[in-house]
């Protein structure tokens, strides 16, 4: 589909487009601008009057603090089914 299959083939630095996004952060459209105009999630550089795309890195960090979340909720969970 992209020229990467997964996380670690992606750039470390340069720009990636919607649909590529999309297939990382597995949103629709609409959930993705939501989530923009929230600020959970990077806004998109305007690269033309009619192109925009997203910062590898500011995606690539994203990514990562969602599962450094999911891991300190999942930690949350053990510690609460442990203590009963």
């Amino acid at each position: 589909m992209f020229a990467f299959q997964e996380m670690g083939q992606l750039p470390e630095t340069g720009f990636i487009r919607q649909p590529q996004v999309l297939y990382l952060a597995a949103f629709s459209s609409t959930t993705l601008w939501r989530h923009c105009k929230a600020g959970t999630f990077p806004k998109p550089v305007r690269l033309s009057a009619r192109i925009c795309a997203w910062r590898v890195e500011d995606v690539r960090a994203w990514i990562k603090a969602q599962g450094q979340e999911e891991a300190k909720q999942l930690g949350v969970a053990s510690t609460v089914k442990g203590d009963r």
